[in-house]
């Protein structure tokens, strides 16, 4: 259901999420759920990670920044783009986003 636990392990600190394929059935989740409910401290070892690590935070626009970067930084060579949306936002599809510890 949603994306594999795989996808979450790229982008998600370690401990930080629960994925519902770590357990047998829909039952054994709400079982764990209800656990965390009523124990405080196991709850909170889902927010250990604060703290730790970088989270990357960036611009909801970042062509404007790439732009910048690209008329001031000399380790680029020209390169046209025809349809900069559709390269911008198709260019996300490959990405491998990580956590960094």
């Amino acid at each position: 259901m949603g994306a594999s636990i795989e996808e979450y392990e790229r982008v998600a600190p370690p401990y930080s999420f629960i994925h519902v394929d770590q357990f047998e059935s829909p039952a054994k989740l709400a079982d764990y759920l209800k656990y965390l409910d009523k124990n405080d401290t196991a709850y909170n070892e889902y927010f250990a990670w604060h703290g730790h690590g970088i989270i990357h935070d960036y611009d909801a626009q970042p062509q404007c920044a790439m732009c910048l970067l690209a008329h001031t930084s000399h380790s680029f060579g020209p390169y046209w783009v025809p349809r900069v949306a559709r390269w911008w936002n198709d260019g996300c599809n490959g990405r491998k986003l990580r956590w960094n510890s």
